[in-house]
């Protein structure tokens, strides 16, 4: 392993295939280190070059999701369409989430079945859910791309263009995700004012501009369509000031400026367990609290240095992080306490 390794947060995934490829002695290319995140066995992550917008959630279980309540009519727009038949088999297997059960408790008895239960908390893997913040704050550097989203969605649209295959036509609405160093998952957004087919938006002039050049459009012709933006633009600006500012942002894919890249802890993480045994093919035999221990471990002290407490992380941040995974109190205390090394001392690290 080059010192130059050691020394960067990440790799290119080109570099990455690289360095695999000497590491394991085969030809490894992009295309197989896509294949290996898409299955499950290589983290990957995304470089925001010019930054990223997003709303930033919590991950929190079952009990604590939000709902709202919407009225449970053929005449409601939409209303039997968003009905989910496993969503209701959900509802009734479980006990039912505070904030749903308060919901119900303002209503007469003779009124709580004209009404529909809407979960508002997006559904992870049914075990975690993620309450997203109404703040639309700005993402930089790099982020870890946990495959639940969208993200999983341009992976495999990128796999299939290296290996040649069909083009990937599935569609999600809730966009691509990213999770940070302690956990949180945030959701990216894009701004209306950069969509194209939004009426009044700067995008919607660029492209009104393009059309115009390529059809050549002259004189009065021209400037009728140029006043009409103006009158669309200025009707769009009033109505994006009277709004909440996460309604002016959507779901968004990954930016094209985004690049996507491979930690190095991630391609270590990676060899330790091609080096030690054979990868699994699957994870059903492993625990989703065992599988967030492990995550934890290498979150938290794959970069730990033994002889300097500095870099030690206290195990009061390591259960904050599993209780953001679902972890009890309790049990997040004694997750944290069981992947401290036997190496690391406890108590208060010392004054300096």
């Amino acid at each position: 392993m080059s010192k130059l390794f050691n020394l960067k947060e990440w790799l290119t995934v080109a570099d990455a295939a690289k360095h695999l490829s000497i590491a394991f002695g085969e030809d490894v290319t992009e295309a197989d280190v896509l294949r290996l995140a898409l299955d499950g066995l290589l983290r990957l992550s995304v470089y925001f070059v010019n930054h990223a917008k997003a709303r930033c959630g919590k991950v929190i279980p079952w009990e604590e999701t939000k709902w709202m309540l919407l009225p449970d009519s053929d005449e409601f727009p939409g209303g039997r369409v968003m009905k989910r038949a496993n969503q209701a088999e959900a509802i009734d297997a479980r006990p039912c989430p505070t904030q749903l059960q308060a919901l119900f408790d303002e209503l007469p008895p003779d009124e709580r079945e004209k009404c529909y239960p809407l979960l508002c908390s997006l559904n992870i893997d049914d075990e975690r859910f993620l309450s997203l913040s109404d703040e639309v704050t700005t993402l930089r550097g790099v982020w870890d791309l946990p495959m639940i989203g969208n993200e999983q969605l341009d992976i495999e649209h990128q796999y299939q263009g290296l290996t040649g295959g069909p083009s990937v036509t599935l569609l999600g609405l809730d966009g691509a995700f990213v999770e940070g160093r302690d956990g949180q998952i945030c959701q990216l957004q894009e701004d209306y004012d950069g969509n194209e087919y939004q009426a009044g938006s700067s995008a919607a002039l660029e492209r009104l501009k393009q059309h115009i050049a390529e059809h050549c459009i002259e004189g009065a012709e021209a400037e009728s369509l140029l006043n009409r933006h103006k009158e669309q633009r200025k009707e769009f600006l009033e109505e994006r000031r009277a709004r909440p500012a996460k309604e002016n942002y959507f779901p968004a894919d990954l930016p094209e400026d985004a690049v996507i890249v491979v930690r190095t802890e991630a391609l270590r993480e990676f060899e330790r367990h091609s080096n030690d045994a054979p990868l699994p093919t699957s994870r059903a035999h492993i625990s989703d609290k065992l599988a967030k221990m492990n995550q934890a471990s290498i979150r938290f002290w794959s970069n730990a240095d033994r002889d300097d407490r500095g870099t030690h992380p206290d195990n009061a941040t390591v259960a904050s992080w599993l209780m953001q995974q679902g972890f009890s109190p309790t049990l997040a205390d004694k997750a944290a306490t069981i992947i401290r090394p036997e190496w690391a001392p406890t108590g208060r690290k010392p004054e300096e």
